[in-house]
């Protein structure tokens, strides 16, 4: 039986940390032309799906427009090597923003670069004027988790499998 993804809400976005990177990294949205440069940095770390120039076109005339992709770049050659995303879900009730898509090139992994991007999405969600976010993850992903939970997300628990791999998965980031 396949699992459904976990689900991580940031309740608050009220008090964010500020946004100081690492010398040598810039934050920034993608720029008209990049969209492929987007598509390999997902593909590098090679749990994220095949990222085509199909499948990058379909997102971005979708749920997730140009200007809401964004880059952790190296400062030297601008070249971006951490991405996350906003996606806007619509009902007919509200409007919910999401995290997604993160990826840290693996030659740059272990920088904190993830935190990095996604506090850097949180302040673009925050300035749109929505005061809370959410995002899916996958259990393998320990280090995505750990950044998740570092920057104030809890876990939404709503499926009958995800307390105990919860359990499982604080065991392992102790």
């Amino acid at each position: 039986m396949d699992l459904p993804q976990l689900k991580m809400r940031r309740r608050c976005l009220r008090n964010l940390p500020s946004l100081s990177l690492p010398e040598g990294y810039t934050a920034r949205a993608m720029r008209s032309g990049e969209e492929m440069v987007w598509a390999a940095l997902l593909n590098s770390v090679g749990d994220l799906g095949e990222w085509t120039k199909e499948r990058v076109d379909e997102n971005l005339r979708g749920p997730i427009p140009p200007d809401h992709v964004f880059f952790i770049a190296s400062r030297d050659a601008d070249e971006p090597v951490a991405t996350a995303c906003i996606v806007l879900h619509h009902d007919e009730d509200e409007t919910e923003a999401e995290v997604g898509w993160v990826a840290v090139r693996p030659d740059h992994q272990g920088r904190r670069l993830g935190y990095w991007v996604c506090l850097s999405v949180l302040h673009e969600i925050q300035k749109m004027n929505y005061d809370r976010t959410y995002l899916h993850t996958d259990d393998f992903r320990l280090p995505a988790l750990k950044t998740y939970l570092n920057l104030g997300f809890e876990p939404d628990c709503w499926h009958e499998s995800h307390n105990e791999r919860w359990d499982k998965i604080r065991s392992h980031l102790g």
